[in-house]
């Protein structure tokens, strides 16, 4: 069942950033919400969370749908260790598995630190985990490789390309090879009040450079659209 955004408005501090959108979005696979910083990515976000109401519209086919979120700030509770971060969101009889995935991310030796004994990197790396472990039907993934060294970025992205397979996932970014290696169709969004351009379905052989250049370039077109 596809999820159908109908008709969704929102103000905030009383100036208009989302009028009248309607979307329909696949119940799964991996998808983009590419658009330029500040016109209200995050915003739409909030609001198919559900942490944000709209003030007008509805949206239909997230009902009893589990939902997962990496925000753009880690959000981690600080009375928490690394490793109890993780646990939090976890059932009992997978509480077991945390400990492979803090290996996984690369953050083993760091299970007992407290968020503030973290860089922010690290802390980045514990906010996914959190997110992974949640195990949604929905993953929203709002500039989620913020913060991390080159490395680190791409040994995040395949563990998150990888967990992303069998759900929707949703990443909001404004870097179009982000955009391009994660997708399989990306949403571009302008002004004004996060109006869609245009929607791009993502092939194969993303991987050869002349292909990816061709993606870029056309991505960034479109946002001057």
């Amino acid at each position: 069942m596809p999820i159908l955004v109908k008709n969704i408005s929102k103000s905030f501090n009383q100036k208009v950033i989302i009028k009248d959108l309607s979307i329909e979005l696949p119940d799964k696979g991996k998808i983009c919400f590419f658009g330029k910083t500040g016109i209200g990515k995050s915003l739409f976000m909030d609001i198919l969370s559900g942490l944000c109401t709209p003030d007008n519209g509805c949206i239909t086919g997230l009902e009893n749908k589990k939902i997962s979120v990496v925000f753009q700030e880690d959000r981690l509770l600080p009375w928490l260790t690394a490793l109890e971060n993780i646990r939090s969101v976890m059932c009992k009889r997978k509480k077991c598995l945390c400990q492979d995935l803090l290996k996984n991310i690369g953050m083993q030796n760091y299970a007992d630190k407290f968020p503030d004994e973290l860089s922010g990197g690290m802390r980045r790396k514990i906010a996914i985990a959190r997110a992974l472990a949640h195990e949604g039907d929905v993953l929203l993934l709002d500039e989620p490789f913020n913060g991390l060294d080159y490395e680190s970025k791409n040994r995040i992205f395949d563990i998150i390309y990888e967990y992303s397979s069998s759900r929707l996932s949703i990443l909001v970014t404004h870097n179009a090879e982000e955009a391009i290696k994660f997708s399989d169709k990306i949403y571009i969004f302008g002004n004004p009040f996060f109006k869609l351009i245009y929607q791009m379905d993502v092939h194969n052989n993303i991987n050869n450079t002349k292909i990816m250049n061709e993606y870029k370039n056309k991505l960034y077109r479109l946002l001057e659209v």
